[in-house]
């Protein structure tokens, strides 16, 4: 099961990293310090960033429900 559980957790963070990389090949250039949050902000809500980490925590959450019914 922990087998599982990792696969699925690079699987997943592989859609939270496509996601982000299409957010920065869109976004403007990242020089002034001031907007890094914004651009965090904004990055964090994008669909595909939602959907990828809401995934994620389903994985984390079937992976702890496992371990503590088993």
């Amino acid at each position: 099961m922990n087998l599982l559980f990792f696969i699925a957790l690079i699987v997943y963070s592989s859609f939270i990293w496509t996601a982000y990389c299409n957010a920065r090949a869109s976004a403007a250039p990242l020089v002034p310090v001031r907007f890094y949050f914004h651009i965090a902000y904004k990055w964090w809500w994008t669909p595909e960033m939602r959907s990828a980490v809401g995934r994620l925590g389903l994985v984390i959450l079937a992976w702890l429900i496992w371990h503590r019914l088993a």
